[in-house]
């Protein structure tokens, strides 16, 4: 096994929450190459992290225009600028970044998601909306961006829809911890009633005599429906 770079090296320290001696492997790169822009680059979030973001911001701006720097380094390098301005309440050049990094790469769904998250902050809507979107277009799973376009569409009174990406966002993996019942309303909603049912089942193995439970399963499979609505269900129902 090769012995790790002194890029390496730094970044494991950081990457362990070693500040200080993070500090001091960078700094010691960058005085033998002051042009190595990976180690420029994170010791600008180092020094953000350790609150000096104007000396941080510089040093990663320092990166992105060195002469060393490649398109395909430089995508994710302006995302954690945007990043870092974001956290900062720099809204306007945070977005500049996030554009910045999806003109030289328009597939990261991460970098779409930021972008929406700056435009929602700053009330345009539209454009959010779309840059959300845009980021379930290149992966349609990705959490972050249907729970914030549900979040943005809720905001405008689109409840129905905001209630489908809510839906799409709980069913996905993990389901540890998350109830039954609810993972039973969110596949319904979606139309996936066989596992809407097989959510009723489970929590009825949990709980026998449960009716609601037992209610939502007949909805389901259309099996054992009762005449009206069993007593004990409107109860729990209502209580």
């Amino acid at each position: 096994m090769s012995e790790p770079t002194p890029i390496e090296s730094a970044f494991a320290l950081h990457a362990a929450g070693a500040l200080a001696e993070a500090e001091i492997a960078y700094r010691r790169i960058l005085a033998a190459n002051p042009q190595q822009v990976e180690a420029q680059h994170y010791l600008g979030v180092l020094l953000h992290q350790q609150g000096d973001t104007q000396a941080g911001v510089s040093l990663i701006l320092g990166a992105l225009e060195a002469k060393s720097a490649d398109a395909a380094g430089s995508a994710p390098r302006y995302n954690d600028l945007g990043n870092l301005l974001a956290q900062t309440g720099d809204l306007a050049n945070a977005a500049t970044a996030f554009r910045s990094s999806l003109k030289l790469n328009g597939g990261d769904a991460g970098v779409w998601n930021n972008l929406g998250s700056v435009l929602h902050r700053q009330q345009d809507f539209v454009g959010a909306e779309s840059a959300y979107r845009n980021a379930l277009r290149i992966d349609a799973d990705f959490v972050p961006a249907l729970n914030n376009l549900a979040t943005l569409l809720a905001e405008a009174g689109r409840e129905e829809e905001s209630s489908l990406f809510s839906c799409q966002a709980f069913i996905l993996p993990p389901l540890a911890g998350k109830p039954q019942r609810t993972l039973g309303i969110a596949y319904y909603r979606l139309g996936r009633i066989a596992d809407a049912a097989e959510c009723y089942r489970a929590w009825l193995r949990a709980e026998p005599d449960n009716a609601v439970a037992r209610h939502y399963l007949a909805a389901c499979t259309g099996m054992d429906v009762p005449a009206k609505a069993p007593d004990d269900f409107v109860t729990a129902l209502f209580d």
